[in-house]
């Protein structure tokens, strides 16, 4: 067990959807595959691409307006009550830097609780063109993962163009406050207090090393700040954002997918929560099984009559040798 990591986890506080704050501009910005061919972009019908080039959004140059602090994103805060900024506080968990103390260093986002220097230790063990510095393709970068990782329309149903029902609601916000209670985390940046290795890559980490930790994945798991990534798109967790399951980390997208399939043309978590064709299906396999008994049962019941029948046939063959013996 690691030290630092034996402590209760925060208990995250989902707001309402009003509190959820994301500002992307997406339309008449220029694609970034068909280039001058396409106009800008601009909303199909239904689908989650371009009316004018059919490319996906996100191969537009689209990006946050302003500073984006990912808490507004995810519609998250601590406390409330006042009880659990308390236990925020005993466990030693820090506050956000500002946008000013964020901006100042150099960069778009940082950990929280860092030093000024251990900032950029921790930067400089990142892949260069993703280190998010203000004004380089790290910065874009950082833009376009928040975009694909943590999709509006999977925070908030009010970005959600295809739930018809109360009932569609409903659902989502189960999946939604579900998936920030149990499996949703942000990781943090700590020295390691031990010699042990990353979970991910093996790899030795010394006793005082920056690692990652992802409380809500176990008390005894680190990893090596580059190591920190998704399992199925291998890309890092933007903002050190998770979701764990099965002590793997999944960035929120593919996270969400393991629970509900994505539709490839909308792009949202299938809007039919509520529907029974999983259950149909179910059954449409349980029937299949009868059958398939029914046809075995049936290919016995034939087998077992030809072994009768051939039965018989030898019975009446000794009968006619134990006539000719006697003649």
């Amino acid at each position: 067990m690691i030290p630092f990591c034996d402590q209760r986890v925060p208990e995250i506080v989902v707001t309402c959807d009003e509190d959820i704050l994301v500002r992307e501009v997406d339309i008449g910005q220029p694609c970034l595959s068909c280039q001058e061919n396409c106009p800008g972009f601009a909303f199909h019908e239904w689908r989650h691409g371009c009316n004018h080039c059919k490319c996906r959004r996100e191969h537009h140059a689209i990006h946050n307006d302003g500073f984006v602090n990912v808490r507004d994103r995810l519609g998250w805060t601590r406390g409330g009550d006042g009880q659990q900024v308390k236990m925020a506080e005993d466990v030693g968990v820090v506050e956000d830097p500002t946008k000013e103390e964020t901006l100042a260093l150099g960069y778009t986002w940082v950990p929280a609780g860092l030093s000024a220097n251990k900032v950029h230790e921790y930067m400089e063990q990142l892949p260069n063109d993703q280190v998010p510095r203000v004004g380089t393709q790290g910065e874009r970068h950082r833009d376009l993962q928040l975009i694909t990782q943590l999709p509006k329309q999977d925070l908030s149903d009010l970005y959600c163009r295809f739930l018809d029902s109360d009932m569609e609601r409903k659902e989502f916000q189960i999946f939604r406050e579900l998936r920030d209670q149990v499996a949703m985390g942000i990781g943090q940046v700590k020295e390691c207090p031990v010699d042990t290795s990353c979970y991910s890559c093996k790899g030795e980490v010394d006793k005082g090393e920056l690692v990652t930790v992802a409380p809500k994945v176990g008390q005894d798991a680190v990893w090596h700040p580059a190591c920190f990534t998704c399992c199925q798109c291998e890309e890092l967790l933007v903002d050190l954002v998770y979701c764990q399951h099965a002590r793997q980390l999944y960035c929120q997208r593919h996270y969400a997918e393991l629970i509900r399939p994505r539709c490839p043309g909308c792009d949202e978590i299938d809007k039919a929560f509520g529907n029974d064709d999983d259950d149909n299906d179910d059954y449409d396999d349980d029937d299949d099984d009868d059958d398939d008994d029914d046809d075995d049962d049936d290919d016995d019941d034939n087998d077992n009559d030809d072994d009768d029948d051939d039965d018989d046939d030898d019975d009446d063959d000794d009968d006619d040798d134990d006539d000719d013996d006697d003649d």
